[in-house]
């Protein structure tokens, strides 16, 4: 894997575990957010821990859902 290719994958992950971060603030299950964001489950399971990307689209239903900013959910990535 070339240090780019590290680089993103470390990025994903850092998004999906600040995501769950906020979404078990907020105390809410994943399928509430992934249907509020128009995903399904298993795609918002695997964007939660990395193994997927979440879009940009998803990830401003996410914080609308989870009554916070674009900005948090970027925080310290």
């Amino acid at each position: 894997m070339n240090r780019l290719s590290k680089e993103i994958l470390e990025t994903d992950t850092a998004v999906g575990r600040r995501v769950r971060d906020l979404r078990m603030a907020a105390n809410k299950p994943k399928a509430d957010v992934a249907a509020h964001s128009q995903m399904s489950l298993a795609d918002y399971a695997m964007s939660e821990r990395g193994e997927r990307r979440f879009r940009a689209i998803e990830l401003f239903g996410i914080a609308k859902c989870l009554d916070v900013r674009m900005k948090d959910i970027m925080s310290g990535i």
